[in-house]
């Protein structure tokens, strides 16, 4: 009797994107050619406020982990 095992990278990531409420966002390839500047960054202070409560280092170190361990 043969067993299998699958590994799925897709609903890693569906399960991150939930966890951090933003599974409306769109896919992109990377190294992405987007230079950011400070045009981009909020500039009011409840922007500014709302961006700070994104935690984006935990957001990538969870999507790099699929590069990582799988």
């Amino acid at each position: 009797m043969m067993k299998n095992l699958q590994l799925s990278q897709s609903n890693y990531i569906q399960k991150v994107l939930k966890q951090f409420n933003i599974q409306s966002s769109k896919p992109a390839l990377t190294p992405t050619s987007t230079r950011l500047t400070n045009m981009d960054s909020p500039s009011t202070d409840k922007g500014k406020e709302l961006n700070g409560m994104i935690p984006y280092a935990s957001i990538v170190g969870s999507i790099m982990n699929t590069t990582v361990v799988t």
